[in-house]
């Protein structure tokens, strides 16, 4: 019972330092001067380093990554293979390795970054960093740089790679010249609570090692300005909710009798920036008889906008009516637009008159989206939808 304790404790105590917060759009940066002039630093919370010669296949959760530094050097001409922490004073430190006949590469540096920023999802995303080189030598030296969402699986992102080093004569230089990097990853939407990983994979060849560290990493974030949670359309009456807003001035309201041509017809106004759940309404005073679609085009104070879900909802007297979305040989997709909830069946049959398949459905008031299974040859069918009060209706479909 001791050991199960005490191997929980040491779980926890992992899980603790296993990640760097985001708990603001503004990012976050390491420059790691919380190594000092130590020779067994501990790494900042949430950044490991994989075991030496394991760089290319390291992933993140691996058994064997460190988090600690084995030499530490701020002058003078050090030689041992190791995980480095290099630096010109005390408060000026980088992150990386030198390797050698003892001490294999390539070795690679990980982080993870948890979006803890509430209630928001982060779109966008700018990491940059510098590459710094202690010491010249004779071997070929170069840095890949790579990103994840799991921190097993890397995709590479050669904005960030270094390029080949050149070589030369052993030399050390504990005042560096940098080779600075930015990556821009978009449509990253990283949610609340989730991760991203990134990667540096150090190349050193081995012996006659160049000596290169990591320093200077900035993580800049771009957050959905609103997350929208709620959108829905009772006849001529809009409803929607946000959960958070940033820089929100409002909501252009659109409609269309086709689903693809959208025209402006009012205009809500938003919150600003809110952290709270906020609940809004608009009221279509002329809708168009038949279908109607809406939209909503949210507006930021600086002019930047995005659009919504699409959301549909009939005016008149029509009760019942099906369209196909799409048909395939395994799935068919339908929308049935009920104007009261109600029971329903839905069948399929071939051109002569054979039942292939049926299911029953319940309706609810407005759009409903249907997907059937089906297992169906190229041809022609016929798909009869009737309800519990009599109604029915025959579409035809053509299966390629």
């Amino acid at each position: 019972m001791k050991k199960l304790l005490l191997l929980l404790l040491i779980t926890c105590i992992i899980d603790a330092r296993a990640q760097v917060s985001i708990t603001s759009s503004a990012g976050t940066t390491e420059d790691f001067s919380s190594l000092a002039a130590s020779a067994t630093a501990a790494l900042p919370s949430g950044w490991k380093m994989s075991a030496a010669g394991a760089g290319t296949t390291a992933t993140y959760s691996a058994a064997g990554n460190l988090t600690t530094t084995t030499v530490q050097a701020s002058s003078g001409s050090p030689t041992s293979g190791g995980r480095y922490n290099w630096g010109s004073s005390a408060t000026e430190r980088a992150l990386g390795f030198m390797t050698s006949g003892s001490v294999a590469s390539p070795n690679s540096i990980m982080v993870q970054y948890k979006n803890d920023i509430v209630n928001t999802t982060i779109t966008d995303l700018t990491i940059s960093f510098d590459y710094e080189r202690y010491r010249v030598n004779t071997a070929a030296a170069g840095i890949t740089f790579f990103s994840s969402q799991d921190g097993l699986t890397w995709t590479a992102q050669t904005a960030g790679d270094s390029g080949a080093f050149s070589t030369g004569t052993s030399s050390y230089n504990f005042a560096p010249t940098a080779v600075s990097k930015s990556v821009t990853l978009s449509g990253t939407n990283i949610a609340p609570g989730a991760s991203i990983y990134f990667r540096w994979l150090f190349n050193t060849t081995g012996s006659n090692s160049q000596g290169i560290g990591l320093d200077n990493v900035v993580v800049g974030t771009l957050v959905l300005p609103v997350r929208l949670i709620d959108f829905t359309a009772n006849k001529n009456n809009l409803s929607f909710s946000t959960a958070s807003e940033s820089n929100n001035s409002h909501f252009s309201i659109e409609r269309s009798a086709n689903g693809k041509d959208f025209v402006n017809i009012g205009r809500v106004a938003g919150a600003g920036t809110s952290n709270e759940v906020r609940n809004y309404g608009f009221t279509d005073a002329t809708p168009l008889k038949g279908f109607n679609y809406y939209r909503l085009k949210q507006v930021d104070f600086d002019g930047r906008f995005e659009y919504s879900k699409v959301v549909s909802s009939y005016v008149g007297n029509k009760v019942f009516e099906a369209t196909v979305v799409s048909a395939q040989s395994d799935l068919l997709r339908l929308n049935v637009f009920s104007q009261i909830s109600d029971e329903a069946s839905i069948s399929v049959y071939d051109m002569n008159g054979r039942m292939i398949s049926t299911q029953n459905v319940t309706l609810v008031e407005n759009d409903n989206e249907i997907s059937l299974s089906s297992n169906l040859l190229n041809g022609i069918y016929v798909i009869k939808i009737a309800t519990s009060n009599g109604e029915q209706i025959s579409k035809m479909l053509n299966i390629r």
